[in-house]
């Protein structure tokens, strides 16, 4: 009961418009880029440039920060943004990818990483095509923080997908036109079968569903290039990452999700999550490195 008052007290807070968001986001610009997770930014930073400047570096974690204040008010604006204005702020540049697959008018694996505001790349795949996106989603220890964003990332005829029930829902909506949104760039738990590769000059560890999801679910394969023109402005460009048939143990998802992944990164570092502990741990010596 007391969820439903405060979202809703939210949602008409929502309702203002975002060019006063953006100046609640100039504001919390500045404690953020002090006092919020600094040194695993730079150190992350650091570790896959080794070759910048400490200025240099400091530039980019400035601008880290300023794309996550964005996106924390955005994601709040998302409580009631209609669907005319996320199709306007989130351009699809090439929506006839979907027409191209040799599964047409089934699920798409819609493979991308944390990047710019990657919760309105579900909001702008499902307003700008006819494959509304359904993210999977690890579930949060607070009911508030799942009933919030479940209610964000159902609009427009997506839904949220808990990571549990996802092979499930896979199979029930196989013949459907949806997109499985995936986020497969943090790092799994030290103790899960994983693959690792050379990610940004790094040995990193992913997840192995990389392999096996488009294995299990002989679905086609595609990569979001997702990331900021302006203020409030998004692209996104869709790559084919593979198509069915898919054999056990094929590395061919992986390995252009990494590519893609890191090309994207590299093509503007500020938009990227630095505020992830993505190396948590290293390699064994027992564990086989997959080459790009």
């Amino acid at each position: 009961m007391i969820n439903k008052l405060v979202i809703g007290i939210l949602k008409l807070l929502s309702r203002l418009p975002l060019s006063f968001w953006y100046l609640v986001s100039d504001v919390l610009y500045f404690p953020a880029k002090r006092f919020y997770r600094r040194k695993v930014v730079l150190g992350n930073l650091k570790r896959v440039f080794p070759e910048k400047s400490d200025d240099e570096l400091n530039k980019i974690a400035d601008g880290f920060y300023k794309n996550f204040c964005d996106l924390i008010v955005e994601i709040f604006k998302s409580l009631t943004i209609s669907m005319e204005e996320i199709r306007a702020r989130c351009v699809v540049e090439n929506p006839e990818m979907f027409d191209q697959n040799g599964c047409p008018d089934k699920e798409v694996l819609m493979y991308s990483i944390h990047n710019a505001n990657w919760e309105w790349l579900a909001l702008g795949l499902s307003a700008g095509s006819e494959y509304p996106c359904s993210p999977i989603v690890q579930v949060q220890s607070s009911d508030f923080a799942n009933e919030y964003m479940k209610i964000i990332r159902s609009r427009f005829k997506g839904v949220a997908i808990p990571k549990s029930s996802a092979a499930r829902f896979i199979v029930r909506n196989k013949d459907q036109k949806i997109n499985i949104g995936i986020l497969a760039d943090q790092s799994p738990p030290h103790n899960q079968s994983k693959h690792w590769v050379n990610f940004m000059g790094v040995e990193t560890p992913f997840i192995n569903g990389l392999s096996n999801l488009p294995y299990l679910t002989q679905l086609p394969c595609y990569f979001s290039h997702f990331r900021r023109t302006e203020r409030g402005k998004y692209s996104i460009k869709l790559v084919k990452l593979g198509e069915p048939p898919f054999e056990k143990g094929d590395l061919r998802i992986l390995r252009k999700y990494v590519i893609e992944s890191e090309a994207l990164i590299r093509s503007d570092p500020s938009q990227y999550l630095w505020s992830h502990k993505r190396w948590k741990y290293e390699r064994e010596e027992n564990e086989e490195l997959i080459k790009l």
